[in-house]
């Protein structure tokens, strides 16, 4: 290391000396150290700026993937969600249509219901004989209880002749016993099912009969039900010989599970078929789309279509199904209409069957069938 200097004049003796006047050497290592340790402390800086930047870079991905994880929770949960909405949505509409069939089936020969055009899931109801719209179920009594506006007392009316009545009539009365036992069955039924209510409805019914038999009012069909015997009390039908034979009869368990098995197998079968559909579908999706040139086998956007239903399907499969159709099923068709038009059918029918309506529908069918194939040349 340098030292600085400087020269020096020395007087004595009267001789002129040059002399070195150096700093004082010890004071040079504890410069040294103050430079050594400033450094370290660069140093040390250094390594906690890069030692904080990758725990902010570690957090940083933590908290993507937490996010991500997040998100991924959210998604399923709103696909969980929508299926089960979708699941309570056909399940409702399951229950409209049955419930509407149900009523179709009830109704009088000249009533049918029928959707209305303009309010999608209204339905009303019409007379085709007399072209009568309506909104409330017609019933098999022509009578109606209608309200007097001068006395607000109630009034029976009849539609058909005009009729005008203080009284119940009769048919009247037997209707709305009918709708009484109709309700009373449909409580007592989702009473039984229910466990919990069990022990509440063995002690009403018993309470019910104890009451009903001791009054002298007027007992229709709905009082007879309530005041008999309780329902969760009738006794057991005895088994007939065959049924004690067949109950009788060992069970074969290797059987028994081979079906089982057979049965998971198809299923199994069914799910990879249905895979295999999707897998086809979504690759057509894109071909339609343009995200794909063309599907695995070749078909490009030309050669496909979207049929009625909303599937994508080829365009020569479609008119091929449709030349089938017109040339073996659709006179088929027209010959069931004009079978179903012939017998005045309304409402669901079967063809064929064990049903004596089935069977007739049928052979009425095929004898329009064979008369006008045959006649075409």
């Amino acid at each position: 290391m340098f030292l600085p200097y400087h020269m020096v004049s020395s007087t004595a003796a009267g001789v002129p000396e040059t002399r070195l006047n150096c700093r004082l050497p010890h004071r040079a290592p504890a410069r040294v150290q103050r430079v050594q340790r400033v450094q370290g402390l660069q140093i040390s800086a250094s390594a906690a700026f890069c030692a904080a930047c990758a725990f902010a870079v570690r957090n940083g991905d933590q908290r993507i993937a937490l996010r991500q994880s997040a998100q991924t929770n959210i998604d399923h949960h709103d696909r969980f969600e929508t299926l089960k909405a979708q699941q309570e949505k056909v399940r409702q509409r399951v229950a409209e249509k049955k419930a509407r069939r149900d009523q179709e089936n009830d109704l009088p020969p000249p009533w049918r219901i029928v959707a209305h055009p303009s309010e999608p899931g209204q339905w009303y109801y019409y007379n085709e004989d007399t072209g009568e719209t309506s909104w409330e179920r017609p019933g098999s009594s022509p009578w109606r209880q209608v309200e007097d506006p001068s006395t607000g007392q109630f009034y029976y009316y009849n539609q058909a002749t005009g009729e005008t009545s203080w009284e119940a009539p009769k048919e009247q009365e037997n209707a709305e016993e009918k709708d009484a036992v109709d309700e009373t069955q449909d409580v007592l039924q989702d009473a039984i099912q229910d466990p919990v209510v069990q022990e509440d409805l063995r002690v009403e019914a018993s309470r019910e009969a104890e009451t009903t038999a001791s009054s002298s009012s007027r007992k229709g069909a709905a009082t007879r039900l309530m005041a008999g015997v309780s329902i969760l009390d009738v006794p057991e039908e005895p088994l007939t010989d065959s049924e004690i034979e067949i109950a009788k009869q060992p069970v074969d368990e290797a059987a028994l599970r081979k079906d089982a098995e057979d049965s998971q197998e198809r299923l199994k079968i069914l799910s990879e078929e249905a895979a295999r559909r999707r897998e086809v579908m979504k690759v057509r999706r894109q071909v339609m789309k343009g995200l794909r040139e063309k599907t695995s086998g070749g078909l490009t956007k030309d050669d496909l279509m979207v049929n009625k239903h909303g599937k994508i399907v080829s365009k020569k499969q479609h008119e091929r199904g449709l030349k089938m159709f017109s040339r073996y099923l659709s006179s088929w068709v027209d010959a069931v209409q004009s079978a179903r038009s012939k017998l005045s059918i309304l409402g669901f029918r079967p063809i064929g069957g064990r049903s004596k309506e089935g069977k007739e529908l049928y052979m009425e069918a095929k004898k329009i069938y064979q008369s006008r194939t045959k006649s075409d040349p």
